[in-house]
């Protein structure tokens, strides 16, 4: 799959990095130089490495202060002291718990996610914006145990390269604002049962699948109880929907919907570092 598939994302990023700033990266500065190109996109300076933050520090008040993720946080409260060091104990332990489910994954994580914002609010989850790359924000519910932070980074990292594949290939061929119009929506693969626009309800379907595929290695199956048959409702959606995607859009979906239909794990195992996923041969 090209959205979960390593040597994708690494051609993705270096076709961004040499169409924004000219440069040819090797796989030594990939890192800092995608960090140089999300500093172009926001006044926040970016680190070398990826910082954890809070609503009071300079990147969430930024983030407070544009009104970024008022959709998804509606109410954010101060962290005390106590929280914010297990936040961060937790985030760590999240980082390695992801590493031990697959190396791949964490690759993709440790690339792509440049800051972690942490608030607490009314509401728990996740939050991240295609035009703010790099960025996940997570609101943790105080139960939440280590495997919950470590799906929500890879949900939120998948997100982050869901944009990155539609900055360089483009998957849609119309405008956000025809995307959620009546006859583009489709039922979403984890709001069960609620018509999305046409790009969140493939968003919800793409996140859902690396989420299904950690349980699977860590024997659980609370996801695959809740979204197995939401997830195929979804990808069916979508296929019909196929005079709005691009041929490279419309590729993204296809594979989606063969992973909806089976579920082969195995499979998918090999697609996150199959060569041949490398670049889309459209291009």
């Amino acid at each position: 799959m090209y959205f979960l598939n390593y040597h994708h994302t690494v051609s993705n990023l270096s076709r961004l990095i040499k169409t924004t700033s000219g440069v040819d990266t090797t796989p030594s500065t990939l890192s800092k130089d995608y960090r140089d190109f999300v500093g172009t996109t926001r006044e926040v300076a970016v680190d070398n490495h990826f910082k954890i933050s809070f609503e009071d520090d300079t990147l969430g008040m930024f983030i407070r202060n544009e009104g970024i993720f008022n959709g998804v946080f509606s109410k954010i409260f101060c962290t005390t002291t106590e929280n914010r060091d297990s936040f961060k104990q937790r985030i760590e332990e999240s980082l390695i718990h992801i590493a031990n489910v697959d190396s791949r994954l964490s690759w993709l994580v440790d690339t792509l996610m440049t800051d972690v914002v942490l608030f607490q609010s009314d509401r728990y989850g996740g939050g991240s914006a295609s035009h703010l790359p790099g960025v996940i924000c997570i609101s943790p519910n105080d139960d939440w145990e280590v495997s919950d932070f470590a799906e929500c980074i890879v949900h939120e990292v998948t997100h982050l390269n869901l944009f990155l594949c539609d900055m360089v290939n483009g998957i849609f061929r119309v405008s956000n604002l025809e995307l959620g119009r009546e006859d583009a929506k489709v039922v979403s693969a984890v709001r069960i049962g609620e018509l999305r626009p046409l790009d969140k309800a493939l968003h919800s379907a793409v996140v859902a699948v690396p989420l299904l595929y950690m349980q699977e290695i860590n024997n659980q199956t609370t996801l695959s109880d809740l979204f197995t048959d939401s997830l195929k409702v979804c990808a069916d959606g979508l296929i019909e929907k196929k005079k709005y995607f691009t041929d490279y859009g419309f590729e993204l979906v296809k594979q989606l919907r063969d992973f909806s239909i089976n579920q082969n794990f195995d499979n998918l195992r090999g697609e996150i570092g199959n060569k041949k996923f490398a670049r889309y041969l459209g291009t």
